[in-house]
Protein backbone atom coordinates (compact mmCIF):
# COMPACT_ATOMS: atom_id res chain seq x y z
CA UNK A 1 0.00 0.00 0.00
CA UNK A 2 3.00 2.37 0.97
CA UNK A 3 4.58 1.53 -2.49
CA UNK A 4 0.90 2.50 -4.10
CA UNK A 5 0.89 5.92 -2.23
CA UNK A 6 4.59 6.66 -3.20
CA UNK A 7 3.66 5.79 -6.93
CA UNK A 8 0.44 7.98 -6.79
CA UNK A 9 2.45 11.03 -5.22
CA UNK A 10 5.38 10.56 -7.79
CA UNK A 11 2.96 10.90 -10.93
CA UNK A 12 0.76 13.43 -9.04
CA UNK A 13 4.60 15.37 -9.54
CA UNK A 14 5.34 14.86 -12.81
CA UNK A 15 1.99 15.20 -14.01
CA UNK A 16 2.30 19.39 -13.73
CA UNK A 17 5.83 19.36 -15.61
CA UNK A 18 5.11 16.77 -18.13
CA UNK A 19 2.14 19.45 -19.47
CA UNK A 20 4.56 22.68 -19.25
CA UNK A 21 6.82 20.63 -22.34
CA UNK A 22 6.46 22.69 -25.02
CA UNK A 23 6.29 20.76 -28.39
CA UNK A 24 7.34 23.43 -31.13
CA UNK A 25 6.65 27.08 -32.25
CA UNK A 26 4.53 26.53 -35.22
CA UNK A 27 5.02 29.48 -37.66
CA UNK A 28 3.40 31.30 -40.70
CA UNK A 29 5.13 34.12 -42.01
CA UNK A 30 3.05 36.29 -44.13
CA UNK A 31 5.59 39.49 -44.31
CA UNK A 32 7.18 38.18 -47.43
CA UNK A 33 6.08 39.94 -50.74
CA UNK A 34 4.48 37.42 -52.93
CA UNK A 35 3.62 34.24 -50.80
CA UNK A 36 3.00 32.80 -47.48
CA UNK A 37 5.62 30.96 -46.02
CA UNK A 38 4.46 27.74 -44.26
CA UNK A 39 6.00 26.70 -41.68
CA UNK A 40 9.37 24.88 -41.17
CA UNK A 41 8.72 22.17 -39.33
CA UNK A 42 9.46 18.37 -39.79
CA UNK A 43 5.85 17.90 -38.80
CA UNK A 44 4.20 20.04 -41.41
CA UNK A 45 2.33 17.96 -44.09
CA UNK A 46 1.48 20.39 -47.44
CA UNK A 47 -2.11 19.81 -48.35
CA UNK A 48 -3.00 19.16 -51.78
CA UNK A 49 -1.42 20.91 -54.67
CA UNK A 50 1.25 21.27 -52.49
CA UNK A 51 -0.38 23.63 -50.05
CA UNK A 52 0.55 26.98 -51.65
CA UNK A 53 -1.13 29.81 -53.81
CA UNK A 54 -1.20 33.14 -55.21
CA UNK A 55 -3.10 34.93 -57.03
CA UNK A 56 -0.74 35.31 -59.29
CA UNK A 57 -0.15 31.67 -59.88
CA UNK A 58 -4.21 30.60 -59.41
CA UNK A 59 -5.68 28.17 -61.66
CA UNK A 60 -9.83 27.88 -61.55
CA UNK A 61 -10.98 26.31 -58.21
CA UNK A 62 -8.03 27.12 -55.89
CA UNK A 63 -8.57 28.56 -52.67
CA UNK A 64 -7.01 31.97 -53.53
CA UNK A 65 -7.50 33.95 -56.72
CA UNK A 66 -10.14 35.56 -58.42
CA UNK A 67 -13.87 35.46 -56.45
CA UNK A 68 -11.93 34.20 -53.91
CA UNK A 69 -11.16 37.46 -51.51
CA UNK A 70 -7.95 35.54 -51.17
CA UNK A 71 -4.61 37.05 -52.17
CA UNK A 72 -2.00 33.99 -50.67
CA UNK A 73 -3.28 30.86 -49.35
CA UNK A 74 -0.89 27.65 -47.16
CA UNK A 75 -2.87 24.92 -45.75
CA UNK A 76 -1.68 21.53 -44.49
CA UNK A 77 -1.90 19.69 -41.33
CA UNK A 78 0.29 19.17 -38.21
CA UNK A 79 1.59 15.70 -37.35
CA UNK A 80 1.59 14.93 -33.60
CA UNK A 81 5.19 15.56 -31.72
CA UNK A 82 5.59 11.77 -30.77
CA UNK A 83 3.97 8.46 -31.97
CA UNK A 84 0.53 8.02 -30.79
CA UNK A 85 0.05 11.33 -29.33
CA UNK A 86 -3.58 12.74 -30.00
CA UNK A 87 -5.22 16.22 -30.14
CA UNK A 88 -6.36 17.71 -26.44
CA UNK A 89 -9.43 19.44 -27.71
CA UNK A 90 -10.66 19.94 -23.97
CA UNK A 91 -10.42 23.67 -22.64
CA UNK A 92 -9.72 22.94 -19.25
CA UNK A 93 -6.83 20.75 -19.91
CA UNK A 94 -5.13 24.68 -21.56
CA UNK A 95 -5.07 26.48 -17.74
CA UNK A 96 -3.90 29.66 -18.56
CA UNK A 97 -2.67 29.30 -22.36
CA UNK A 98 -5.05 30.11 -25.03
CA UNK A 99 -6.54 27.43 -26.91
CA UNK A 100 -6.64 27.56 -30.66
CA UNK A 101 -10.08 27.71 -32.05
CA UNK A 102 -10.58 24.53 -32.88
CA UNK A 103 -12.92 23.81 -36.11
CA UNK A 104 -13.36 27.25 -36.44
CA UNK A 105 -12.11 30.39 -38.37
CA UNK A 106 -9.43 33.06 -36.07
CA UNK A 107 -9.83 36.26 -37.91
CA UNK A 108 -6.95 39.10 -37.89
CA UNK A 109 -7.99 42.96 -37.97
CA UNK A 110 -5.40 45.42 -39.61
CA UNK A 111 -5.52 48.94 -38.49
CA UNK A 112 -4.94 49.71 -42.81
CA UNK A 113 -8.01 48.29 -43.27
CA UNK A 114 -10.08 50.40 -40.57
CA UNK A 115 -13.41 48.79 -40.45
CA UNK A 116 -15.22 46.30 -38.66
CA UNK A 117 -16.41 43.53 -39.96
CA UNK A 118 -13.42 43.62 -42.75
CA UNK A 119 -10.59 41.21 -41.79
CA UNK A 120 -6.50 41.04 -43.29
CA UNK A 121 -6.27 37.19 -42.78
CA UNK A 122 -8.27 34.34 -40.87
CA UNK A 123 -6.64 30.97 -39.38
CA UNK A 124 -8.16 27.81 -39.80
CA UNK A 125 -7.85 24.98 -37.75
CA UNK A 126 -9.86 21.36 -38.22
CA UNK A 127 -9.11 18.16 -35.92
CA UNK A 128 -9.26 15.90 -39.10
CA UNK A 129 -8.17 13.09 -37.43
CA UNK A 130 -7.79 12.63 -33.65
CA UNK A 131 -3.88 12.74 -34.24
CA UNK A 132 -3.89 15.08 -37.01
CA UNK A 133 -4.66 19.24 -37.43
CA UNK A 134 -5.78 20.51 -40.26
CA UNK A 135 -4.53 24.21 -40.17
CA UNK A 136 -4.63 26.94 -43.50
CA UNK A 137 -3.51 30.41 -43.06
CA UNK A 138 -5.18 33.26 -45.91
CA UNK A 139 -4.16 36.34 -46.46
CA UNK A 140 -6.61 38.80 -48.18
CA UNK A 141 -6.93 41.15 -50.97
CA UNK A 142 -6.66 44.89 -50.52
CA UNK A 143 -10.74 44.25 -50.10
CA UNK A 144 -10.16 42.37 -47.34
CA UNK A 145 -12.20 39.25 -45.93
CA UNK A 146 -15.85 40.64 -44.95
CA UNK A 147 -17.80 38.96 -42.07
CA UNK A 148 -21.09 39.79 -40.57
CA UNK A 149 -20.86 41.24 -37.18
CA UNK A 150 -21.45 38.87 -34.75
CA UNK A 151 -20.79 36.00 -36.32
CA UNK A 152 -16.59 36.29 -35.83
CA UNK A 153 -16.34 34.63 -32.50
CA UNK A 154 -12.62 34.76 -32.78
CA UNK A 155 -10.76 37.75 -33.62
CA UNK A 156 -6.70 38.74 -33.07
CA UNK A 157 -5.84 42.61 -33.40
CA UNK A 158 -2.82 42.38 -36.19
CA UNK A 159 0.26 43.12 -34.07
CA UNK A 160 3.73 42.43 -35.65
CA UNK A 161 4.28 38.72 -34.53
CA UNK A 162 1.12 37.01 -32.84
CA UNK A 163 0.21 34.00 -30.76
CA UNK A 164 -2.81 32.69 -32.34
CA UNK A 165 -2.76 30.38 -29.74
CA UNK A 166 -1.77 26.91 -28.61
CA UNK A 167 -2.47 23.19 -29.23
CA UNK A 168 -2.33 20.44 -26.79
CA UNK A 169 -1.24 16.61 -26.98
CA UNK A 170 -2.20 13.75 -24.93
CA UNK A 171 1.59 13.17 -24.44
CA UNK A 172 1.89 16.94 -22.02
CA UNK A 173 3.53 18.71 -24.82
CA UNK A 174 2.15 21.69 -26.69
CA UNK A 175 2.56 23.16 -29.99
CA UNK A 176 2.74 27.64 -30.18
CA UNK A 177 0.87 28.60 -33.06
CA UNK A 178 2.38 32.08 -34.50
CA UNK A 179 2.18 34.06 -37.28
CA UNK A 180 3.57 37.72 -38.90
CA UNK A 181 1.11 39.50 -40.86
CA UNK A 182 0.85 43.46 -41.83
CA UNK A 183 2.24 45.22 -44.07
CA UNK A 184 4.09 43.51 -47.20
CA UNK A 185 7.84 44.11 -47.56
CA UNK A 186 9.81 43.82 -51.00
CA UNK A 187 11.72 40.79 -51.52
CA UNK A 188 15.56 41.01 -51.88
CA UNK A 189 16.14 41.24 -55.17
CA UNK A 190 13.57 44.31 -55.31
CA UNK A 191 14.81 46.05 -52.19
CA UNK A 192 18.56 45.75 -54.39
CA UNK A 193 16.91 47.35 -57.26
CA UNK A 194 15.20 50.36 -55.19
CA UNK A 195 18.66 50.32 -53.23
CA UNK A 196 20.67 50.58 -56.64
CA UNK A 197 18.30 53.83 -57.89
CA UNK A 198 18.42 55.33 -54.98
CA UNK A 199 22.39 55.57 -55.02
CA UNK A 200 21.63 56.82 -58.56
CA UNK A 201 19.66 59.46 -57.49
CA UNK A 202 21.88 60.32 -54.85
CA UNK A 203 24.98 60.40 -56.81
CA UNK A 204 23.36 62.92 -59.57
CA UNK A 205 22.19 65.05 -57.01
CA UNK A 206 24.99 65.64 -55.81
CA UNK A 207 26.59 69.08 -55.52
CA UNK A 208 28.88 69.67 -58.80
CA UNK A 209 32.37 71.19 -57.45
CA UNK A 210 33.99 73.64 -60.18
CA UNK A 211 36.98 73.80 -60.84
CA UNK A 212 39.24 76.97 -60.33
Amino acid sequence: MKRLASVYVFLMLIMPVAHTARAEVIFFDDSRYQAIVPPASARWIPGYSGGMCTSSTALPGDLCGPGTFTDESVWGYLSPPSPGATIDTEVAHYGSLTRIPFNDFLWVTEPELGLSGIFGDYLYSEVAYPDLLYMQFNSATPEGFHCVIGTCQHTIAENGLNTAGYVMWSDGSFDQITFLSGEHMPEPPVLLLLATGLVSILWKSRPIRRRT
